[in-house]
């Protein structure tokens, strides 16, 4: 039996609201439209300039932990065998744990990198504002609309 998904567009991490004068935080003050970007809110006639980068970043911490834990133990597998007497069927244990160790290691060379768009808004007040996504569509979207609202 198959099962079919519909592929649906993820409703963007941005959104304008009218600006409330009861519920605006203290660097929002005054003025026309905001920009929330998720829990930041940027009024649009104080965004100077924005600039978007992608960045790149390869997750290797955790398994060359990996590696070094699978080798210490297999050196205690092999020093237990050939020093203490330990049963030769424990070299199993050392050679499976060594195939693991080794296996991590080449996946921390073959290791895809994680890639995300950083898009940071430069307000006029000298505010930052970073949005973050992994999906391109929603901050070309974006962009596409602070390029209507940035005059260069």
């Amino acid at each position: 039996m198959s099962q079919s998904y519909l592929v649906q567009e993820a409703p963007p991490m941005w959104w304008l609201e009218p600006v409330d004068p009861d519920a605006v935080e203290d660097d929002v003050v005054g003025g026309g439209d905001v920009l929330r970007l998720g829990d930041h809110a940027v009024r649009l006639d104080d965004i100077a300039s924005y600039k978007v980068n992608e960045v790149a970043e390869r997750d290797v911490d955790g398994l060359m932990l990996n590696a070094a834990v699978f080798f210490v133990a297999a050196s205690v597998f092999l020093i237990g065998v050939l020093q203490f007497g330990w049963l030769e069927r424990f070299l199993l244990g050392f050679v499976f744990l060594t195939v693991l160790g080794v296996a991590s290691l080449l996946e921390v060379l073959g290791l895809n990198r994680i890639s995300y768009l950083q898009l940071t808004l430069f307000t006029r007040s000298g505010r930052m504002v970073q949005f973050t996504s992994v999906d391109p569509r929603d901050v070309g979207r974006l962009t596409g609309f602070l390029s209507q609202i940035v005059r260069h």
